[in-house]
Formats: structure tokens, sequence, C-alpha cells
């Protein structure tokens, strides 16, 4: 069962499936929970769990290339990226760092908002 994925033990796709895991539970997670100190303890420490497992996924093409072929990304000789998969991921970077500043530029403008409501409410009390 599952030759053309992998293996029900292949530890990169178990990595992987727990840092989506992780990621989606820290999303989904982070509003609905009060914002006290030892909820921001446990996000810490579950993000921290999360980040220790990106290195162990990356390198389990290298650890277990029975596998999986090596990386494709620092993969050293045998590695690399087609030119023209290298300009549609260039592309779609500076696509996502537009669209964060602009993210970031609306959250800002909302913000400031918000604060100056606050402010013409308490004149009119």
């Amino acid at each position: 069962m599952g030759h053309s994925v992998g293996l029900w033990a292949d530890a990169r796709l178990n990595t992987y499936a727990v840092l989506s895991a992780i990621a989606l539970f820290l999303v989904l997670s982070r509003r609905s929970q009060p914002d006290t100190p030892e909820y921001r303890d446990v996000f810490c420490g579950i993000g921290l769990f999360g980040f220790l497992l990106v290195p162990l996924t990356y390198m389990a093409t290298r650890w277990w290339q029975e596998r999986h072929p090596g990386p494709v990304i620092g993969g050293g000789e045998d590695g690399g990226v087609d030119a023209v998969i290298l300009q549609i991921w260039l592309l779609a970077f500076i696509g996502m760092v537009i669209l964060m500043i602009g993210q970031a530029m609306v959250s800002w403008e909302v913000q400031k908002s918000e604060q100056r409501l606050a402010e013409l409410q308490l004149r009119l009390d």
C-alpha cells in the first residue's frame, strides 16, 4: 500500500505531516484561546518543536536515500533547479512579499482607524 507516495513509516512524510498539523493548530487555536502567559508558553513550545522538525524533514532525504532522491536545493552537484522553475519561484516569492507588505499596510491602517475611533468615543463620553 502506498508505494507511489511512500511507506506509512516514512520519516520525511511523517515529519512533514507533523509540521503541517503544528502549523494548522497554531493558526486555528491562536484566536480561540485567551491571551495568557500560560497559553503563550504552550504555543511557543509547540512552535519551537515545529522549528526543530524543519531540519529533520529536510535532512531525511539525505539520511534515507533509499526512499527519496537527494535534495534539489542544496543537494550538491546532483541537485539543482531548472532555470524556468527558478524564475517561477522567484516570481512567486516577489508576489508573496508584495502581498505581505500590502497586508501589513492594511493592518496598520485598520489599527490606526481603531485608535482614532477609540479617541473619538472618549471625546463623546
